[in-house]
């Protein structure tokens, strides 16, 4: 792991760690993330193999799971990691999940061994977002799906942490949490000489999963969530991208 990504690592686990349990109920992340998923998908999760990475405390591989999936929690943060064992063994799929500490460049997944790769909320915070679909791409049988949430830059929550990351960065206090930035042509042009076909590239027209989530874990008041919420439903560029891809070729 690099220096870089250790920092990162070590950020998540600070700012985080009291929330991680709470965030997993959270209506505005996991839910609706795998409602996405779901409906997509369109067929049964049971004896599938999901890779969920960047999965933290497995909010959406714990839903998986229940649903019969066999699931695969990858990520960086040994804390999280610890979180999506215990959270697992509370709704009873601890079975079902497995956790593997490891960094998104370099998965640690037989080739062709998964059903679908889960990357919500992942690329937009590594080094090299390529290097991460090339690695995707090669854990996937031909025809498997990769499914992604990637915020949008122009959207409210891609302009408030991009805002908020350029006054941290100027202040010296801390690294910025998001790193690289995705216009609708960009991942499609990325996901393309990673080898994949983009199936669906539609907007999260769901309120804003980091702000909302932000303002919970701080006691806004309800009120205010509310109508933060409501202006997120209501502002076309308030959103991410969800986008569902299939692998075409080696």
């Amino acid at each position: 792991m690099n220096k870089n990504n250790l920092k990162i690592k070590k950020k998540y686990e600070i700012a985080y760690i009291s929330q991680k349990e709470r965030i997993i109920a959270g209506p505005h992340a996991t839910k609706e993330k795998f409602r996405f998923l779901k409906n997509f998908y369109g067929l049964t999760f049971n004896g599938k193999f999901i890779v969920d990475v960047g999965g933290g405390v497995g909010g959406l591989g714990i839903q998986a799971a229940q649903k019969g999936a066999h699931v695969t929690i990858i990520d960086i943060s040994r804390v999280s990691l610890s979180l999506a064992i215990k959270n697992a063994r509370s709704f009873g799929v601890n079975d079902n999940v497995s956790t593997v500490l490891a960094d998104a460049h370099t998965l640690p997944i037989k080739e062709k061994s998964s059903d679908i790769i889960v990357l919500t909320d992942v690329l937009e915070h590594v080094f090299k977002p390529q290097i991460v679909l090339t690695e995707a791409h090669r854990t996937l049988d031909e025809g498997n799906g990769l499914y992604m949430i990637v915020p949008n830059t122009f959207g409210i929550d891609g302009m408030t942490v991009d805002l908020a990351d350029y006054i941290i960065r100027r202040l010296g206090k801390t690294i910025p949490s998001h790193i690289k930035f995705f216009t609708k042509n960009r991942l499609v042009t990325l996901l393309t000489k990673a080898g994949f076909q983009t199936d669906s590239i539609k907007p999260f027209k769901a309120a804003d999963i980091a702000l909302l989530t932000l303002m919970e874990v701080f006691k806004f008041p309800k009120t205010l969530i509310r109508l933060t919420e409501l202006l997120c439903e209501l502002w076309p560029a308030c959103n991410s991208w969800v986008i569902w891809a299939t692998k075409t070729r080696e």
